[in-house]
C-alpha cells in the first residue's frame, strides 16, 4: 500500500512539474510598432518566467543564465535603430525562442502645424506641403499612437500641462516620412490681458518681426509660396465653441540683419460675441526640425491709431530701444560706466549709424 502511495505520488509530482515547464517554456511570441525614432516590442502569452531580448544576436535587454520571476519591464523592450535595413529580433524565454525580421526604413521629413498648445482647449493638428501618394498616417503623442488617427489632421485636449512629444508617420506604397515636434502644453488662462477690449467691425494692424535660424526654406506652405514663419489672428465663438482663422500674415519685405517684417490688417467680425475671445499664433515652419523661427516686437494696435513702445535694460533700467509708429527700432548702445556711447536705426536698407559720442577724461599724474 505504501508503495501504490509513494508511486502515486512521484505520479503527481511528475505531473505538476509538466504541467508548470509546458507554462513556462511555450514558444513566446511578441508584437512591436514603431514611428521612426523607435520601435517597442512586447511579448504576449506573458507568464512566469525570464525574458531576454536580441538584436542580430545581440543582448539588448535583459541578462542570460540568470533565473527569477517576470516583470512588466522584462516583457517589453523599446529600441532605436541607427539606420535602416533588415534586423533579426529574438525573445528568449527560459530557454525557448522566438525570432521576427524587422524592416527598418529611412524616414523623409514631413511637416505638420498645430494651434496654440492650450491646457484643456482643443489642439488642432494638420499636415501641409502633403507628399504625394500617401496611404496612411499615423500620430503619436510621447510615444503613444493615437487610435483613429489616420488621417493628415487630428485634434487632441491635453489635460496636464507640460512637454510632450506629438510625432506624425505617413507612408507610401515605396516610401516612409515621419516629423516629430515637441511641445509645450502651458495654462493660457494665466497669462490672459483681461482688460484688453476689440471692438466689432473695426479694422486692426498687426505688427511683428521674424528671423529664422540655419533652416532651410519650406518648398510650400499651407497658405503661402516659399515662407517660413506665419501669424494667424484666429477667434473664438462662444456659439460654435470654436476656434477659426480670422486673418494669415507672413513676412515680407527686404532683411534687416536677418530679420523680416510681417504686418497685416484685419478686421474683428460684427458677429462675434461679446464673451468671445481673440489670440494670435505665431508659428514657425524648417525642413530639418532641429532649428528655431523667431518673433520679437509683436503689437496689435487700432489701424487708425499711432503707436510707440520703448524696451528697458531689465538691471540698470536705461532704454535700449525705442520703436516707432512704423515698428521699426533705434538702439542705445552705452559702455560700461553706463554712459551713452551710439544711436542706431533701422531702415528698410538696414541699421544706420546716427550718432557716436567719445569722451577724453585726462588723468593728471602724481
Amino acid at each position: 500500500m505504501n508503495l501504490k502511495l509513494n508511486k502515486m505520488r512521484h505520479l503527481f509530482l511528475l505531473a505538476f512539474i509538466s504541467i508548470f515547464s509546458s507554462a513556462t517554456l511555450s514558444a513566446q511570441n511578441f508584437t512591436y510598432s514603431s514611428n521612426c525614432v523607435g520601435f517597442k516590442f512586447e511579448a504576449t502569452n506573458k507568464v512566469k518566467a525570464y525574458y531576454s531580448w536580441y538584436v542580430n544576436e545581440e543582448l539588448k535587454h535583459g541578462k542570460q543564465n540568470s533565473n527569477f520571476t517576470s516583470t512588466s519591464s522584462a516583457t517589453l523592450f523599446t529600441y532605436d535603430f541607427e539606420n535602416a535595413g533588415t534586423y533579426t529580433v529574438r525573445l528568449d524565454v527560459n530557454g525557448t525562442s522566438y525570432s521576427q525580421e524587422i524592416k527598418v526604413q529611412d524616414c523623409l521629413p514631413l511637416n505638420f502645424r498645430h494651434s496654440p498648445t492650450c491646457l484643456d482647449e482643443q489642439i488642432d493638428f494638420q499636415v501641409f506641403d502633403i507628399p504625394k501618394g500617401v496611404e496612411t498616417y499615423v500620430w503619436f503623442v510621447d510615444g503613444e499612437a493615437i487610435p483613429n488617427s489616420d488621417s493628415d489632421a487630428f485634434t487632441h485636449v491635453f489635460n496636464d500641462a507640460g512637454t510632450y512629444k506629438v510625432q506624425l508617420e505617413a507612408q507610401t506604397a515605396a516610401l516612409k516620412y515621419f516629423r516629430e515636434e515637441e511641445i509645450i502644453v502651458e495654462d493660457c488662462t494665466t497669462r490672459c490681458l483681461e482688460s484688453v477690449t476689440f471692438s466689432r467691425s473695426k479694422k486692426y494692424l498687426l505688427g511683428a518681426w521674424v528671423k529664422k535660424g540655419s533652416c532651410e526654406d519650406l518648398r510650400t506652405t499651407y497658405s503661402s509660396p516659399n515662407s517660413y514663419a506665419v501669424a494667424e489672428v484666429e477667434v473664438f465663438s462662444t456659439t460654435t465653441n470654436q476656434w477659426s482663422v480670422l486673418a494669415s500674415f507672413h513676412p515680407s519685405g527686404s532683411s534687416i540683419d536677418g530679420w523680416k517684417k510681417v504686418e497685416g490688417i484685419f478686421t474683428i467680425p460684427n458677429s462675434m460675441d461679446a464673451q468671445g475671445k481673440l489670440r494670435v499664433s505665431l508659428r514657425g515652419y524648417c525642413l530639418n526640425g532641429d532649428d528655431k523661427v523667431y518673433f520679437d516686437d509683436l503689437r496689435i494696435q487700432p489701424f487708425d491709431a499711432s503707436m510707440k513702445t520703448y524696451v528697458y535694460d531689465s538691471g540698470s533700467l536705461k532704454l535700449k530701444a525705442e520703436l516707432d509708429e512704423n515698428n521699426y527700432a533705434t538702439f542705445y548702445d552705452y559702455d560700461q560706466q553706463g554712459d551713452l556711447i551710439r544711436i542706431k536705426k533701422e531702415t528698410e536698407r538696414g541699421v544706420k549709424t546716427l550718432t557716436e559720442f567719445r569722451q577724453n577724461i585726462k588723468i593728471e599724474e602724481r
